[in-house]
């Protein structure tokens, strides 16, 4: 009996499995003695964990850049099937990445990815909240602003172990009101993305400071757009506050600001988009407007999510690319990835090994 109710233990537990394909891949890690970071980092995909997300990441932001409509034949067909393309055309049609951060990122040195691929047009929408906005304007106006360092009492703002200078909103407010005060003239209602483009655009008119620094800057340069659902939650909002309440001391009319006109927008650079590709970082806002603006294209090409948010809460930073495949934010079939880190140690490194090549080696691209 007794070796009966171990054989049936055994059958219980050792249950025979499928065999192991023969196209899987095998955990193997890095040679770390006599190797460069590349090269440790070119084997992340065989790691495991996050690791072997990470991999994924940079393949799929490298098929992201790489991709043609004249090398898309299904693509291809589709879409003369609403419009005419020549051969020529296709040749040119590229995919439209949109990029979104949070604003921690762009006060952080992130930032100086983030102006990379902007600088460099590489990335053609920008979504990011009112925080990134203020972040980017005041490590331009006044880069020693913010500095690395663990917080003591008395020593003033902090965010996580940055050290925020006290006079950082002065600097930032004092700029956009007089930005503001440009921008108004006759026009009283104007959209957050219109205000965003005169932040950026105004700074080369700033003595003392390296405009090229900024991630506004370039975008402003680069006709890039950069939506800002909610930019009257910072600094920059604050002065627009300012702004009015001062016009309206003097009996002139407030400024009016028009969000559903941007919704229009970053709706429209999805739906007239050939192929769409989404690099997220972070969660909130950022994340839900550009998966929502691809939502009406029904869903984008090629998803790459990098943040720490966990899905058990139901956030929509913490969802998965599954859940955005079941709103239809991403075409079913596609290669989507998230890795579960902080952005601050995956995207400068996403950028070194998959933008960077692929700018140096296809310069004509981006005059």
């Amino acid at each position: 009996m007794a070796q009966a109710g171990f054989d049936g233990a055994v059958e219980a537990v050792l249950v025979p499995s499928n065999e192991v394909p023969e196209d899987a891949v095998r955990v193997v890690g890095p040679r770390v003695i006599g190797s460069k970071l590349d090269d440790i980092l070119a084997t992340y995909h065989t790691v495991g964990y996050q690791a072997t997300n990470y991999g994924i990441a940079v393949e799929e932001v490298k098929a992201m850049l790489q991709w043609r409509l004249s090398d898309d034949v299904k693509a291809l067909n589709t879409q003369r099937q609403h419009a005419e393309i020549s051969d020529e055309e296709a040749l040119h049609v590229r995919t439209k990445v949109f990029l979104g951060a949070c604003s921690s990122l762009l006060l952080s040195g992130v930032r100086e990815s983030i102006r990379f691929v902007c600088e460099h047009k590489m990335v053609h929408v920008v979504v990011t909240p009112g925080g990134g906005i203020d972040g980017d304007l005041l490590r331009t106006l006044d880069p020693s602003a913010v500095t690395i360092g663990q917080y003591n009492a008395g020593d003033g703002p902090r965010q996580g172990n940055l050290r925020v200078a006290e006079y950082g909103r002065d600097v930032v407010v004092r700029y956009a009101k007089k930005c503001l005060q440009k921008l108004i003239g006759d026009n009283l209602v104007q959209t957050p993305s219109a205000i965003v483009r005169t932040l950026g655009k105004l700074l080369a008119e700033e003595s003392g400071i390296d405009c090229k620094s900024s991630v506004l800057y370039w975008c402003s340069v680069n006709n890039i757009p950069v939506y800002c659902p909610s930019i009257v939650d910072g600094w920059v909002g604050e002065a627009i506050f300012e702004v009015n309440e001062e016009r309206m001391a003097k009996g002139e009319p407030a400024l009016r600001v028009d969000l559903i006109e941007d919704v229009k927008g970053v709706n429209t650079e999805a739906t007239t988009a050939k192929h769409t590709g989404m690099v997220i970082l972070g969660g909130g806002v950022v994340k839900h407007h550009i998966c929502n603006a691809n939502l009406m294209r029904n869903g984008a090409d090629h998803s790459i999510f990098i943040g720490t948010g966990q899905e058990f809460d139901g956030s929509d930073a913490g969802a998965r690319p599954d859940e955005a495949v079941s709103w239809g934010k991403i075409r079913p079939g596609t290669k989507a990835v998230k890795v579960y880190a902080d952005a601050s140690l995956v995207f400068p490194l996403l950028v070194g090994q998959a933008f960077a090549p692929f700018y140096a080696e296809n310069k004509g691209l981006f005059p």
